[in-house]
């Protein structure tokens, strides 16, 4: 199971939330993508409207090539909670990918760092602000 096999990377077995989402995001950039799903149902449980979890759902699909299947889990983490900035900026990326063929953005997995976050906020309210060019 992912946790033990991941879990000597870590030092420790953890229980809380926040400790176990990390170690999914580990499993995801490790490439464990089977261990990762097991690992969100297991925490996210008859849950489904989890927006951290239906968002790393989406970055498991696209790192699988499933295009459709990620804007799908990203779509239902927004709509879980709109202001969910990582399933945004994935859903910004998707919509750029196809549209232009090329992305900036790199795929967010929730743990970026907050100014990271921040920085887009007051990227989107300047585009906003100036009648929706860059």
């Amino acid at each position: 199971m992912f946790r033990n096999r991941i879990g000597h990377v870590l030092g420790q077995h953890h229980a809380d939330r926040g400790a176990r989402l990390a170690e999914i995001r580990l499993a995801i950039r490790l490439g464990l993508f089977d261990d990762a799903v097991r690992s969100i149902a297991q925490l996210s449980g008859a849950r489904r409207r989890d927006a951290d979890c239906l968002n790393l759902l989406g970055a498991i699909s696209e790192a699988l090539n499933d295009w459709k299947g990620a804007r799908r889990w990203y779509g239902k983490a927004i709509r879980a909670d709109r202001s969910h900035v990582a399933a945004q900026q994935n859903m910004r990326r998707m919509y750029e990918l196809a549209t232009f063929g090329r992305s900036r953005e790199a795929v967010a997995l929730g743990d970026e760092r907050p100014a990271l976050f921040e920085l887009l906020r007051e990227r989107e309210s300047a585009r906003v602000e100036v009648g929706g060019r860059l």
